[in-house]
């Protein structure tokens, strides 16, 4: 499986007395071992994702913590602020154990595809007993299960009343919510929460995958928008990304553990920042350039999107945001059409991203996990890359994005091609 990439060295345990035997996932003459995965962006690392973390091995009582982190453009339809190293460091130094990549064609898409490439990282690493993530609906786990088994089954009556909804004109996602309800007994504002829906898109690539991988639910606490440097709920990685870019890193590193604000003062102090339109040229280019059949072949579901981005475009629009603002529609969300924005950026075309990931991409790990690392080595399902040198035809993608990503941070273009993180203990 590794004909064409760079496989880890034979790797030595520690204690040769306690080999692990992986296929029972226990330690010989020992107890049961456990691994608990994670699926985050980490940007930056906060207070709320070492308690996810911590809540992660006190649920399981895991023998290590594995993540799955997204590469340079994320979720929300933009370039990360902070490298994809450097979140890899915030990781490592505050308490996983591994980290690899998840694809950027996974990481900067809807939710959906988001958690499917991140459960299939997961089970594809053939040692992942548990995955934790955060939800605000955790005490009502069955429900969300209900959720996911239902928009995977979509059962007629299901069907109906989503029609039923779009045909009189309600956005996408409450028409859904009011579906679920009528068919399934889904309260319906339990999807109107972003990590509730992540929580869902997990469980029903769990399902999908035909996973043996346990869910854990870990009960999300609430976030404050404003007030920084208070000891109750933490502040989001949103409200702490606004505070370094407008030049307040102080307020936010009151809110990220030790380890994850030493790392982030380096960033700003050597301006290793991505910031919100550093790329908003190099999108207008692209933009104004493209063809027509090329806007409309990467436009969702074919709804002549790409004639509305033409008309937006015709009026030169200054920033990204004001683009986004003539293209918003009631179906459309502004972090769906960022996503969209974002994929034309980095040059995807239909059909040409793979449906599920097709490659491990190991980032960094601690010393004290070389044991996992040789077990994955031997078990995983699809091919390891430690070395992007020796990895490139599963790559290219991801190395375009972290060029774009360096190009915007006035960094030299090599971030990504460098050896996995080793952090010493």
């Amino acid at each position: 499986a590794c004909a064409s990439v760079s496989c880890l060295p034979p790797l030595i345990l520690p204690n040769p007395a306690s080999r692990i035997n992986w296929w029972s996932n226990t330690i010989d003459g020992g107890d049961r071992l456990e691994v608990c995965g994670i699926i985050a962006e980490f940007d930056p690392f906060h207070r709320g994702h070492l308690r996810l973390i911590e809540e992660a091995r006190r649920q399981t009582g895991c023998d290590y913590v594995v993540c799955v982190l997204s590469s340079a453009f994320l979720q929300r339809g933009a370039p990360g602020l902070f490298s994809t190293r450097d979140r890899t460091r915030m990781a490592l130094a505050c308490g996983a154990d591994a980290v690899f990549a998840l694809p950027v064609s996974f990481a900067c898409a809807a939710a959906d595809r988001f958690a499917l490439g991140g459960i299939t990282l997961l089970n594809a690493l053939g040692v992942v007993t548990h995955q934790a993530f955060g939800c605000e609906s955790a005490g009502d786990s069955e429900a969300l299960r209900r959720a996911a088994a239902c928009l995977n089954e979509e059962p007629p009556a299901f069907r109906e009343t989503l029609r039923g909804g779009l045909d009189a004109g309600l956005p996408y996602p409450q028409a859904q919510a009011e579906a679920l309800e009528a068919a399934c007994g889904v309260p319906a504002g339990m999807l109107g929460t972003p990590n509730n829906i992540l929580a869902v898109a997990y469980l029903r690539a769990l399902e999908k995958t035909a996973s043996a991988v346990r869910p854990v639910f870990v009960q999300r606490q609430g976030s404050r928008s404003t007030g920084p440097g208070g000891t109750g709920s933490p502040l989001p990685s949103s409200a702490i990304r606004e505070l370094i870019l407008r030049g307040e890193p102080d307020l936010a590193l009151a809110e990220v553990p030790a380890a994850s604000a030493a790392i982030i003062r380096e960033c700003v102090s050597a301006g290793r920042l991505c910031r919100p339109e550093a790329l908003t040229q190099a999108l207008f280019y692209r933009l104004y350039t493209a063809s027509h059949y090329e806007l409309a072949a990467c436009a969702p579901h074919g709804e002549g999107l790409e004639n509305r981005l033409v008309r937006a475009l015709s009026g030169h629009p200054a920033s990204t945001e004001e683009l986004l603002d003539r293209l918003k529609t009631r179906r459309y969300t502004r972090a769906a059409l960022r996503r969209w924005l974002n994929q034309l950026l980095l040059g995807f075309r239909p059909g040409s991203q793979p449906d599920t990931p097709d490659h491990l991409r190991l980032l960094g790990f601690r010393e004290s996990a070389r044991p996992l690392l040789s077990e994955i080595r031997k078990r995983a399902a699809l091919p390891l890359v430690t070395k992007p040198a020796r990895g490139k035809a599963y790559l290219a993608d991801d190395a375009r994005a972290e060029l774009l990503w360096s190009l915007g941070a006035g960094q030299a273009a090599s971030l990504y091609e460098q050896s996995p993180i080793i952090l010493s203990e």
